[in-house]
């Protein structure tokens, strides 16, 4: 699996302002293809319940672990979960550099990203006044929301990395760094060390709610086995 680990699926971005934006309005989606895909992406703890019915949840990096959903993994029939990182395209919240703060982004190069003025069909982003109209409102507060859960995922992934219970699996990546390829494997939640967590883990972990995000975790690793078998017969016919 080939793919940068980046977090944004934003090529460039710079940030949303009435005052350079005002007259900017965004297209509606015609079709998929208008929205970027990736082979995995970092997912937030209140996607869990709707991206494991169809895609496995591994994690991945280094230092700090994310849990990501991967979408290069789809079910026959189903149709290919989009994360709510790529629903948001072409916008993103990003942290500012060496600021306890995050703003909100946008691709400059996305074309559904037009002015108002020569595009009547495109939903407006500010009103005459630069206030914030209810479509640019949904999108701040869904970047928000995601923003906010996908750092507690981030919280909750690292907890179990602590606790010893994430297992390499045999799903890898490769990405370019510094010129030279890099290949990362991706972690799985071991359900073993998972059931020998310590009763005061446990506890502490259900009142979090930790314990119902690592459940629908170890379901959706079914999808992952039902590929490997996919896999193997394949190789075998």
């Amino acid at each position: 699996m080939d793919h940068h680990p980046d977090q944004s699926i934003l090529n460039s971005s710079i940030p949303l302002c009435a005052e350079a934006h005002k007259h900017y309005g965004l297209l509606q989606v015609k079709k998929p293809a208008e929205i970027p895909s990736s082979s995995f992406a970092p997912i937030a703890l209140f996607e869990l319940a709707e991206a494991v019915r169809s895609h496995p949840v591994f994690f991945l990096g280094n230092e700090t672990i994310t849990p990501v959903v991967i979408t290069g993994i789809s079910p026959a029939n189903q149709l290919m979960y989009q994360p709510v990182l790529h629903r948001l395209y072409p916008f993103s919240l990003q942290k500012l550099s060496d600021q306890n703060a995050a703003a909100l982004v946008f691709d400059p190069n996305c074309q559904r990203m037009v002015p108002c003025t020569t595009h009547t069909d495109a939903i407006a982003l500010f009103s005459a006044d630069g206030q914030p109209t209810e479509m640019l409102q949904l999108i701040i507060n869904t970047a928000v929301q995601h923003y906010t859960s996908q750092k507690q995922a981030e919280i909750f992934a690292n907890a179990l990395k602590e606790a010893g219970v994430l297992s390499v699996s045999q799903l890898e990546y490769t990405h370019s760094e510094n010129g030279q390829d890099k290949t990362l494997r991706f972690y799985m939640l071991n359900e073993k060390a998972y059931r020998d967590l310590p009763a005061n883990t446990v506890h502490a972990w259900f009142k979090k709610g930790w314990l119902d995000a690592a459940s629908l975790i170890l379901m959706s690793h079914a999808h992952w086995y039902q590929h490997l078998n996919k896999s193997q017969n394949q190789r075998q016919a």
